[in-house]
Formats: structure tokens, C-alpha cells, sequence
């Protein structure tokens, strides 16, 4: 399985906010998970509190992609007849 994560890479002087990391699978860039890392949070090297915090956005994300997942093959199984654990 991949997931794609869309990155926006700010073009102002603000280093606050150098880095935007999107959910993909909210309705629009707007609503949904994102991640704002400035630029002292990965330049020279990625500090600790980024990468607690890059690893938590990513199993969050990863964590919304299995429950679309589960609940996507749940409902197609269900349509072709099979009895699916949880539903009536």
C-alpha cells in the first residue's frame, strides 16, 4: 500500500512555516490532518521533536487510510453477498 503525502514548500520569509504536509484524503487541503514543521525543525538535521511529531502525523494518516480501507471492502463484500462481521 502507498500513500502519497502532498508537501507545500512556503515561498515567504516566515521560517515558522517552511514546510506544510497535507492529509490527501481530507475533502480539501483546508480541513483535515496537516503538519507545519518550519524550517529550524529540519534544517541541518531533523530535531527529535520532529520526528515524534512527522512519525505521529504519518501513523495518523496511515491510521485513516486502513479504517477508509476497512470500511470501503466491508461495504463491497456486503453488496456481493457475503456476511460481514458488525453489520445486519
Amino acid at each position: 500500500m502507498n500513500v502519497v503525502i502532498p508537501v507545500a514548500v512556503s515561498t515567504s520569509d516566515d521560517d515558522a512555516e517552511t514546510f506544510v504536509l497535507f492529509d490527501k484524503f481530507a475533502a480539501s487541503p483546508n480541513k483535515g490532518d496537516k503538519l507545519v514543521l518550519g524550517l529550524h525543525d529540519v534544517y541541518p538535521e531533523t530535531s527529535t521533536a520532529a520526528q515524534f511529531r512527522i512519525r505521529a502525523y504519518v501513523e495518523r494518516l496511515v491510521g485513516t487510510a486502513l479504517a477508509n480501507l476497512a470500511a470501503e471492502a466491508s461495504k463491497k463484500l456486503g453488496q456481493a453477498g457475503y456476511r460481514v462481521e458488525g453489520s445486519r
